[in-house]
């Protein structure tokens, strides 16, 4: 009789896990839908953030990690972008500093 309760419950646990979360996630969002949340306002004073890219060897990957950052949806006056590196081997420094005329501190 032990047995076949303990069987009952995982089985019903594993049911939830499963299918159960997903449908009581459903059933809220059609008893909750027409909510009205207020919109999102655009920030205004974005923070000064500062972005470290600590290298090493990494001459394969460095220009496009810089592009990449270079191209993100933030103010640029609002981003700082730093490349440090210390021992290499390669020509990290050089590919960095193409990309002074853009901000980025080597």
């Amino acid at each position: 009789m032990v047995l076949k309760i303990v069987f009952w419950i995982n089985i019903i646990i594993v049911t939830y896990v499963y299918f159960g979360y997903f449908f009581i996630l459903k059933f809220l969002t059609l008893v909750f839908k027409k909510k009205n949340f207020p919109k999102l306002k655009k920030i205004q004073n974005y923070p000064l953030i500062s972005v470290i890219i600590a290298a090493y060897n990494e001459e394969k990957t460095i220009k496009k990690r810089i592009e990449n950052l270079l191209q993100q949806d933030y103010p640029k006056n609002k981003m700082e972008i730093i490349v440090a590196s210390n021992g290499l081997t390669d020509r990290i420094v050089e590919i960095a500093k193409q990309f002074e005329k853009y901000g980025v501190r080597v």
